[in-house]
């Protein structure tokens, strides 16, 4: 599945992956164009992770997790979702219930903001 940010196809200013949420089967992101910063809550921590063209992201089933594109999003990603992987526990909000980002975490355009160069564009 290819897919674009909510927010950049148009429907509406918060895009639904900004809220934590988890997914009962393992789920792989490549990254074909743009960038975007992707939350992984592990434990009590929540890593961020500056993924651009080219990268690969796996997140495991049942972990707390949500992205930002930033102000102008614009990224595009190719999901595959395992679900021989997958249990009986349903996709669901985080307990903690949906937040664009915890307090004092940084979101996409403040990790960015210091980046002096910009992504290389994949050619067709």
């Amino acid at each position: 599945m290819v897919r674009g940010t909510a927010a950049a196809a148009g429907r509406g200013p918060t895009p639904p992956a900004a809220v934590e949420h988890r997914s009962p089967a393992d789920e792989d992101r490549f990254f074909v164009r743009g960038s975007a910063a992707w939350y992984v809550h592990a434990g009590r921590r929540v890593h961020a992770v500056l993924c651009e063209p080219g990268d690969l992201l796996r997140v495991p089933a049942h972990t707390g997790h949500w992205h930002d594109g930033g102000e102008h999003p614009g990224h595009v990603t190719i999901r595959v979702r395992h679900p021989a992987a997958a249990t009986a526990a349903p996709a669901t909000a985080a307990p903690a219930g949906p937040r664009r980002h915890p307090a004092g975490f940084p979101g996409y355009d403040a990790l960015v903001a210091g980046r002096s160069t910009a992504w290389p564009a994949l050619t067709p």
